[in-house]
């Protein structure tokens, strides 16, 4: 008895039509300036973190928020200047652009078909550098903002704390962990208490 080999159906693929594809919304000027916001934030709350930690194990620094305010308005108008300058440099490859016609040559070869995209970038890199020389001049953002970085830095030295206590492995009983708590707290209420008393002395 002979068995016939099952054909399997053919499979029909069409061909790729990109006219086909969802159009992706435009960008909002207000959106990316939002995200930029973050971001910034972000890259200055991690510098003043570290800033914070360097400052209180070896410098022997004030852990209060107002020993950071320079170090704050500094980062954000670095990075106020910065967005500034790639306006700039958006700019004079906008006005270059502008009279090339034809096909790129590489990632950065501009053309006049660019000068849309290039002005968006342009208008957001300025957006940017505004609203962050505005936060640099707004205290209550400032403080803030260390604030944040502080507790972070704390978190990173208390788990260092924690790290360094746990590898010497005291022996503990029950008594031990019972009160372990309330010595935290104690340690954090005086020890901790005098020695930022001392430090603004």
């Amino acid at each position: 008895m002979w068995f016939r080999r099952r054909r399997r159906p053919r499979l029909v693929v069409k061909p790729f039509d990109e006219a086909a594809l969802p159009r992706p919304d435009p960008v909002n000027l207000a959106a990316a300036v939002d995200e930029g916001l973050l971001l910034a934030e972000y890259a200055s709350r991690m510098r003043l973190k570290n800033r914070i930690e360097i400052g209180v194990l070896t410098e022997d620094a004030s852990f209060s928020a107002e020993h950071y305010l320079d170090d704050s308005r500094e980062a954000l108008d670095e990075l106020a200047t910065e967005a500034e300058e790639v306006a700039e440099r958006i700019a004079g490859e906008r006005r270059w652009s502008a009279s090339l016609e034809g096909d790129a040559e590489h990632v950065h070869d501009y053309r006049a078909a660019d000068i849309t995209n290039l002005r968006r970038r342009e208008e957001l890199s300025e957006a940017m550098a505004t609203a962050l020389r505005e936060r640099a001049s707004d205290a209550g953002f400032l403080l803030a903002l260390i604030e944040r970085a502080r507790a972070a830095a704390w978190g990173d030295i208390a788990a260092s704390i924690e790290d360094t206590l746990e590898r010497r492995r005291i022996p503990v009983d029950a008594r031990y962990l019972r009160e372990r708590a309330q010595r935290i707290r104690l340690f954090v209420a005086e020890d901790l208490a005098r020695l930022a008393a001392r430090k603004r002395e």
